[in-house]
């Protein structure tokens, strides 16, 4: 609870930061021009993306022999979603853990390992394709700092997977017990992972292609309101908000992602006013898929109290 009030304060510090700076009256309208057309595009892609998300984590799990159907496996996944919203990011990722271990029956290191590893796919397939866009940038923009961004966005990345690669031989150090073999787990998955190219080759691409899909709903929600967003601005300015919201520091992104729009889409030419329009209509987004995973979880859990009354019954 004292985690998620932390987050909470810098989401709010962050937002109030912003509406402080920026002429608030102008947002409303902005987001209001949002069309029934657009709105259904950006339904359709988020879709899209967030079966795409799903069908690698399954991946991911049969990889590390962990059978679970997909139709299972994208509940499991709506219902981390909707945890995310109200936990600390651990916390949602403990419950997909439970979830799956409970479902695919299976041990519970290897339901974390298919998260952990599921997270880094997304933080891998985010740095191959800044590595990709990061020459684009530097002949888009004038900006350096842009640049650097970019720069620091792979960075990151490949410090948290290498991190958890040596996470194991690092903690070795410090004994052995369950903990230890845990971690020890993980970097071993990764390792195996890294050997497999007939299994990383669709995770990473499945990654690359939901974040290019993240940046195909910016633009559309940028054309919904009547800003001229590039493809090519949004491929540049849009990956470091991904990595900034994903950053376990504010409830589900908020604030921070939001900072980080407008300063990038500032760097491409958007006022603040509207960058930052179209980071809360963005995060809203987001949101909605939470919200879906909030109703599958109730849906879900109801189940086997009503299974349980018939039986009863019976």
């Amino acid at each position: 609870m004292l985690i998620q009030a932390a987050k909470a304060l810098v989401s709010l510090s962050i937002l109030a930061v912003l509406f402080s700076r920026i002429d608030g009256t102008a947002i409303i309208p902005l987001m209001a021009r949002m069309n029934l057309a657009n709105i259904g595009l950006v339904t359709g892609v988020v879709a899209i993306h967030t079966s795409l998300v799903a069908w690698r984590w399954q991946i991911v799990m049969r990889m590390l022999e962990v059978t679970m159907p997909f139709s299972q496996t994208l509940r499991v996944f709506l219902t981390g979603q909707w945890f995310a919203q109200v936990l600390p990011a651990i916390g949602a990722e403990v419950v997909r853990s439970i979830l799956v271990q409970r479902i695919g029956e299976t041990r519970f290191r290897q339901a974390v390992t298919s998260v952990v590893l599921d997270r880094l796919a997304a933080l891998a397939g985010l740095a191959i394709l800044v590595a990709l866009i990061l020459p684009l940038g530097a002949r888009f923009t004038n900006q350096p700092a842009l640049v650097t961004a970019l720069a620091g966005t792979g960075a990151l990345i490949a410090v948290a997977i290498v991190g958890v690669l040596y996470a194991g031989r690092i903690a070795g150090y410090f004994g052995s017990n369950r903990i230890v073999s845990a971690f020890h787990y993980m970097g071993e998955a990764v390792r195996e992972a890294l050997r497999r190219w007939t299994w990383l080759a669709p995770v990473l691409g499945l990654s690359i292609v939901g974040h290019l899909l993240s940046v195909l709903t910016v633009w559309i929600l940028a054309k919904g309101i009547g800003l001229e967003l590039g493809l090519t601005a949004g491929l540049v300015a849009i990956p470091p908000a991904i990595l900034a919201a994903a950053l376990p520091v504010a409830i589900n992104g908020w604030g921070v992602r939001e900072g980080t729009m407008v300063i990038t889409l500032g760097w491409v030419g958007f006022a603040p006013e509207e960058g930052l329009a179209l980071s809360v209509l963005y995060g809203i987004t987001a949101s909605a898929v939470g919200l879906i995973g909030g109703i599958v979880w109730l849906v879900q859990k109801r189940k086997p109290a009503r299974e349980g009354d018939r039986s009863g019954a019976g």
